[in-house]
């Protein structure tokens, strides 16, 4: 929290809210180097791998793994270091760290090392992307999160369509350790540019919450909350209270499912019979809708709610993963992969909308602290369910009809979450009277 916020000083319209709009543009490409670094990389740099160096694809697998359970330390620690020092800091620093490393992963050649940086890597991601940017929005944007999500979350299915293509390219024509250079330096550069660039609160520069025309009064009230608020959710009444079950079995598990296809889709679609360059050009080519389908699901989310396009959103999952295993190279695949790349744009915009839905602006950094931990454990299985998948059906090709299960049934238990009310909202009421309690 700033200094300003502390002392009660603060400057209304100390700034444009277009330092606001800008942060959409930073939360998508921290979802855009996320993407590409921990999920729709895996169809460039496993291929990389096994045809170079002769390993295993499965160990590959299993190895990323275990470097994504590692990650969930990262979503325990940078969660609290947010709560603790705002995002940044955090960003700042895991970006720099991040970028190291990613210049080192383009020049790894023994197995060890690789595991070692991919650990690295997954881990700090938890902290440019996994905590902080959804913690950003949210301060920025307690009541239109929806919609800002569902653009900033753009970046995940981007990654597919700009850089999976970008990077198979400078690979093939340059070197696997340039384009990893080319990646690392990038996220460099807006470390650097993040520590003048990002602003933890809207209040802390004298704005007002989604750009809000608060009264004099309003505005008091607002800097008030976010001075003393006290959160009210420690790690023993979360795990007792039923809307954070519902929500982290749900959403981890749909969250598995997403990242398990996505980071295969080279073999699923060598499994239907195409070969790899035609597989790398179709990802990059249906990955539209993926970028499509975030700024639709964030919509949906605005107009009908969070539940209720989070239950859609899992039924429709579904279908598309049950028409991805029905095909075989026809219109009944095409229609399931559309449907799945349409529904991967979703995922990673009503996670947060849906923890700010049930708690709020104020009480996110901390339940999001306890919470993404728990929701980060659950997708690490992302890599070893698709192989467990494939290997039960008979093969990548095969394996989504598993996830079209597991998809409904999460779909089911957000049915039964009963979200709170959103008190954080209210700006009219005085920090001191019961009616802003919680």
């Amino acid at each position: 929290m700033s200094s300003e916020i502390e002392s009660g000083k603060y400057e209304r319209k100390k700034m444009s809210f277009m330092i606001g709009y800008s942060f959409i543009i930073h939360s998508f490409l921290m979802y855009w180097i996320q993407g590409i670094m921990t999920t729709s990389g895996n169809n460039i740099f496993i291929p990389y791998f096994v045809n170079n160096f002769g390993w295993e694809r499965t160990t590959i697998l299993n190895w990323l793994t275990v470097a994504a359970f590692t990650a969930v330390f990262g979503a325990t620690f940078f969660a609290q270091m947010v709560k603790k020092f705002g995002p940044r800091k955090v960003t700042v620093i895991t970006l720099l760290v991040g970028g190291v490393f990613t210049v080192l992963f383009g020049r790894v050649s023994v197995l060890g090392i690789f595991i070692g940086v991919s650990v690295v890597i997954f881990i700090f991601a938890q902290g440019w992307a996994g905590v902080t940017t959804n913690t950003l929005i949210t301060n920025w944007y307690p009541r239109r999160k929806a919609i800002i999500l569902g653009i900033t979350t753009m970046g995940l299915p981007f990654a597919s369509i700009a850089f999976v293509p970008t990077l198979n390219y400078l690979v093939n024509n340059i070197s696997f350790p340039f384009a990893y250079l080319c990646v690392g330096i990038l996220m460099i550069i807006i470390g650097i540019a993040s520590i003048f660039w990002v602003k933890d609160n809207p209040e802390d520069v004298g704005l007002s919450p989604d750009n809000d025309d608060l009264t004099e009064a309003q505005m008091k009230n607002a800097v008030a909350k976010l001075k003393n608020f006290q959160s009210q959710w420690s790690l023993g009444k979360l795990l007792r209270d039923r809307n954070a079950w519902l929500l982290v079995i749900a959403f981890g598990v749909m969250f598995m499912c997403n990242k398990g296809m996505i980071g295969q889709m080279v073999y699923y679609f060598i499994d239907k019979g195409f070969d790899q360059p035609q597989a790398i050009l179709f990802i990059s080519r249906i990955s539209f809708c993926g970028l499509a389908g975030s700024y639709i699901w964030g919509f949906i989310d605005d107009r009908i709610g969070t539940k209720q396009a989070s239950v859609l959103y899992g039924f429709i999952y579904g279908l598309g993963f049950f028409l991805m295993f029905l095909g075989q190279a026809n219109a009944v695949m095409w229609i399931g992969v559309i449907i799945f790349e349409f529904c991967m744009g979703g995922i990673g915009n009503l996670i947060p909308s849906m923890i700010v839905t049930c708690y709020g602006r104020y009480e996110f950094p901390t339940v999001n602290r306890l919470l993404n931990p728990i929701i980060a454990t659950i997708y690490a299985l992302a890599n070893w369910s698709i192989g467990f998948s494939a290997d039960i059906m008979g093969g990548t090709g095969r394996a989504p009809v598993v996830y079209a299960a597991l998809v409904v049934i999460c779909a089911l238990l957000i049915i039964a979450i009963k979200p709170n009310p959103r008190k954080d909202l209210d700006y009219n009421t005085p920090v001191a009277t019961e009616g802003d309690k919680r």
